[in-house]
């Protein structure tokens, strides 16, 4: 059997068997790892786990124990009541201030997993108390770090722009934010719009039927509540900021400031920082919002994807795409597997194979270059949203921990159609039309 056929198949049994029973998906991936790169491609056990994604690994536990004891120690709690009052009951100002601040935070060169940072967990615990799911409050985040990372202050846009000069094509900063913000703020006002029209049809229901359609949710993911924000009579009362929480705040401080300024490693970082918050302020609870059972899922499928990535599978499939007569359709192609590969692998990677491969339908000037690269970022980083991203990945673990399965589900649900949606939709807009 062919490597690529028995890759593909490995693939489909991971998704399959961890969908259709309670096996954790991160298992069956080590095990296909093992399958695919020890079995069929000959590796040592060393080899195989050459793939695992230890930096991604230490990002999100770090994290997650930050907010975890955050969460403990009542500093997210003293965070939410803000918010909360900030937004004075207008539940349509969460979303609009989550997507606008990660644009404002990637646009001055912030890494996109800074902003989720900064922006999710809280972002996340307001929305529900404002009745907007998780996953629209997270995707906001996720849309507002796409739209933002083009600026041409950060390091996606340096990238796109510094491929386009190597390969002999007069890149347009101005007009690749522009069209990647677009895109970007046009999918966000769509997500606003549907999350505002199923909250009201849910409120006009009766309650038996509103009870009953919502009876496989997370009571407490906000969904099915009508969008209306806590007027404060029932939060809990104002009080003064005490030495564990300015500590706690300043602990979060550093680590952002650490990870950008000084360029120190976020997830190192955030696990000292947390470590230290925890001795300092001890509290029972304060390491029960690692979620490890998605640490695992995520790790153990990019270990397996690693192991495809070095059996040549992707490879082969660009390749294959690149290979069309048609400009237009093999445009649509080469977005299409940059949305594919960067579902699972490095949007930063991506983007400049995708425009290497590009240069050949551009020399007859068929196709505008800027626009067929807008549409190579945007299928690249649409799919972020993917819980196998770290932005993706930070979002479900920024998540309360009742909550982060079916978030993890939506985002995959969504990233995955992100696979087909963005690169048919960006090259009909910028490059056909």
């Amino acid at each position: 059997m062919h490597i690529d056929v028995l890759a593909g198949i490995l693939l489909v049994a991971v998704f399959v068997l961890g969908t259709t029973t309670r096996a954790n998906i991160g298992i069956l991936g080590l095990l296909a790892a093992f399958a695919l790169g020890g079995f069929a491609m000959g590796e040592s056990t060393t080899e195989v786990l050459s793939g695992f994604p230890a930096s991604l690994f230490l990002l999100i536990l770090g994290v997650t124990y930050l907010f975890s004891v955050a969460n403990s120690n009542g500093t997210m709690e003293w965070v939410i009541g803000v918010a909360a009052r900030a937004v004075r009951g207008r539940a349509v100002a969460v979303p609009l201030g989550l997507f606008a601040g990660a644009v404002v935070i990637t646009a001055f060169g912030a890494p996109a997993q800074v902003a989720v940072v900064m922006l999710a967990p809280v972002g996340i615990r307001l929305g529900r108390s404002c009745g907007i799911s998780p996953f629209i409050a997270g995707l906001m985040v996720i849309l507002g770090v796409g739209g933002g990372s083009f600026s041409p202050l950060n390091i996606l846009a340096a990238i796109a722009n510094q491929s386009m000069r190597d390969n002999g094509l007069a890149p347009q900063p101005a007009a690749l934010f522009a069209g990647v913000l677009g895109a970007n703020l046009a999918l966000a006002a769509s997500v606003i719009v549907f999350g505002a029209v199923r909250a009201r049809r849910l409120a006009t229901q009766p309650v038996s039927a509103t009870v009953g359609s919502a009876s496989g949710d997370d009571p407490s993911s906000g969904e099915g509540d009508e969008p209306e924000c806590s007027n404060g009579t029932d939060l809990p009362p104002r009080r003064p900021i005490d030495l564990t929480v300015a500590t706690t705040l300043a602990g979060f401080l550093f680590v952002l400031l650490g990870s950008v300024a000084l360029e120190l490693d976020l997830g190192a970082l955030a696990l000292a920082v947390a470590l230290l918050l925890h001795l300092l302020f001890p509290r029972p609870h304060a390491m029960e919002g690692i979620n490890w059972n998605v640490l695992l899922l995520i790790c153990g499928l990019v270990t397996f994807i690693a192991v495809m990535t070095r059996a040549g599978t992707f490879d082969r499939v660009a390749e294959g795409l690149a290979g069309v007569g048609s400009p237009v359709v093999a445009a649509l192609l080469i977005c299409f597997g940059a949305a594919l590969v960067s579902a699972f692998a490095s949007s930063t990677a991506t983007i400049g194979t995708g425009v290497v491969l590009a240069v050949p339908l551009l020399s007859d000037g068929t196709l505008g270059a800027v626009g067929l690269v807008i549409a190579i970022c945007l299928s690249s980083t649409l799919v972020d949203a993917s819980p196998f991203s770290s932005v993706g990945a930070l979002t479900v673990a920024a998540s309360p921990k009742r909550s982060a399965p079916r978030l993890f589900r939506s985002l995959l649900i969504w990233g995955f159609s992100m696979i087909v949606v963005a690169p048919v939709s960006s090259v009909l807009v910028f490059v056909a039309w």
